[in-house]
């Protein structure tokens, strides 16, 4: 019997986070152990499309290939339970990246499974992502210019000729319940790496362009952006005091 291989491929902030951390906790599907960092398998698209610089201040080359055979390894030792793989990195792959995974597991029908929202709210999560976690100071209005021609499902035409492909729209008030439904078990999908508010993020920018980077990142630290942060999330009032002092000169009828 051919054995069930689903490789879960992003978006980047599309549940991707939420989705690894339920995954391996759940026993009736296996997450592989190896290839992971922080329960995403990121050996797999770092050894098919190259290790970038940035992730490299974190992981080697050695790590990537060592973890790699492993995953693939332990993989192709599964006998019968549905396997599940996971990685945002690989959303942009290419059909040729996507045969070159499919040859790794050739006793496995693969599907590809793909977790999108809107374009409007892809590009706001992104945003905010990268100026709250990594101190991007670019501005919103020219940060939403490089997604001009973003099309998140364009995937699906690519490699639908290649294997099957599942859309789910985490925008849906019901997707959980179709990807509960394509996995064929009941999970409970936690509300994991959510990105900070708008208002915190464009205060945080502005600050960052004001002051420059070496100071930005002097004074606000992670630990103090997330503190930050929870200012505004808070559900407490935000009254605002009136303005009382008299140093406006006004004329008097």
């Amino acid at each position: 019997m051919t054995k069930r291989l689903i490789i879960h491929i992003g978006h980047p902030k599309c549940a991707s986070t939420s989705l690894q951390s339920a995954l391996s906790n759940v026993g009736s599907i296996y997450y592989p152990r190896h290839g992971q960092h922080h329960f995403e398998h990121i050996a797999i698209p770092l050894k098919i499309k190259g290790l970038d610089d940035w992730t490299a201040q974190w992981l080697s080359q050695e790590w990537v290939d060592k973890e790699f055979k492993a995953l693939v390894d332990e993989v192709n030792s599964v006998s019968d339970e549905m396997v599940v793989i996971s990685s945002e990195r690989l959303a942009d792959i290419t059909p040729d990246q996507l045969q070159e995974m499919i040859n790794l597991f050739p006793s496995f029908n693969i599907e590809l499974l793909l977790l999108f929202r809107p374009v409007e709210k892809y590009v706001n999560s992104m945003w905010r992502h990268a100026v709250f976690r990594h101190d991007m100071s670019e501005d919103f209005t020219e940060f939403k210019k490089k997604f001009k021609y973003f099309n998140s499902t364009a995937c699906i035409d690519q490699h639908r000729d290649l294997v099957s492909v599942h859309s789910i729209n985490i925008n849906d008030k019901e997707w959980k319940k179709s990807l509960n439904k394509l996995l064929g078990i009941d999970i409970f999908i936690p509300h994991d790496n959510v990105s900070a508010s708008f208002e915190c993020c464009y205060f945080l920018q502005q600050m960052h362009k004001s002051v420059g980077s070496e100071q930005f990142k002097k004074f606000f630290t992670p630990e103090r952006k997330k503190e930050f942060s929870s200012i505004f999330t808070s559900d407490r009032d935000k009254l605002i005091e009136d303005f009382t002092v008299p140093i406006i000169n006004q004329d008097k009828q």
